[in-house]
């Protein structure tokens, strides 16, 4: 994979930034009531600027769902290098659920 330079690693980290923010909203307030204005104050930046990096609040959810269904297949991938079962749950340790039945 090539890596990004300049300007375009730039915007990369940018974009990072406001995934992050907006995955932050959707988990403490529901994505449903985040709004762009919510999402460029956690950003630090302005409303502008985030349509400048995104062009809707629909491209916003789409790199959010992106990210979840990476962060998922990454935890699912390192549960199956452990050899965990399939009634593990990636982050959670399973000998404290076992104790606790």
């Amino acid at each position: 994979m090539q890596e990004l330079t300049g300007d375009h690693a730039k915007s990369a980290r940018t974009v990072r930034r406001i995934v992050q923010a907006a995955l932050h909203l959707y988990r403490e307030i529901g994505h449903k009531k985040t709004t762009v204005a919510d999402i460029a104050r956690i950003s630090s930046m302005s409303s502008a600027n985030i349509y400048r990096f995104l062009e809707a609040r629909q491209a916003v959810e789409d790199f959010v769902v992106k990210q979840l269904l990476e962060e998922t297949a990454n935890a699912a991938t390192e549960t199956a290098r452990n050899g965990g079962s399939a009634l593990s749950r990636p982050g959670r340790d399973p000998q404290s659920r076992r104790s606790a039945q």
